[in-house]
């Protein structure tokens, strides 16, 4: 049964795919007729699906490309912190030498290089107040929240409705990859 049964995600029984061909099975269908498998284009759409599932899982996920590029000067995370009250970030600036997909080598002041992986680092953000002051000009910044603000979680009937959200997120996602 299972060697005759088609794959959801190539379309393709087993055999098909190892071997080219059709078997039978103790179960008549209509499928025993023709033996000859139609034309191979399982691979484009095995990889058509792949990349709908990775596209939904990347928005799930909310992962992004990094922003990280050869020159800017970063923090290195504190991977092994002392106690809660350290910062998860060490003081000090470190300047990307080389970048080669999501691996970075690093260099701090004294020259001694560091190879460590994008999430592990933290650009550093130039200064806007330095560079927008002009003499005679009033600079007020605005202060602003230091975190952005969580949305407010929709109530229906007494009930959050977050899980439902999920639920929903899942079966879009769902729906999606079996298209």
């Amino acid at each position: 049964m299972y060697y005759t049964t088609p794959h959801s995600t190539t379309g393709k029984t087993p055999t098909e795919l190892l071997y080219g061909k059709t078997i039978r099975s103790k179960i008549p269908s209509l499928g025993d007729i023709a033996t000859a498998p139609p034309v191979s284009d399982y691979r484009d759409r095995d990889q058509l699906l792949k990349e709908k599932v990775k596209a939904c899982e990347d928005e799930k996920r909310r992962a992004m490309v990094s922003d990280i590029v050869v020159g800017d000067k970063v923090l290195m995370k504190n991977l092994l912190p002392g106690n809660k009250l350290q910062t998860p970030f060490g003081p000090t600036e470190y300047i990307v030498k080389r970048k080669t997909g999501a691996s970075v080598v690093i260099e701090d002041s004294d020259g001694v290089q560091y190879e460590r992986n994008v999430s592990h680092l933290k650009k550093v953000q130039k200064d806007a107040d330095d560079a927008d002051v002009t003499p005679g000009k009033v600079h007020n910044p605005q202060p602003g929240p230091s975190r952005p603000r969580k949305r407010k979680t929709e109530f229906q009937g007494g009930v959050v409705t977050r899980a439902r959200k999920r639920r929903e997120e899942k079966k879009r996602c769902g729906s999606e990859s079996e298209g």
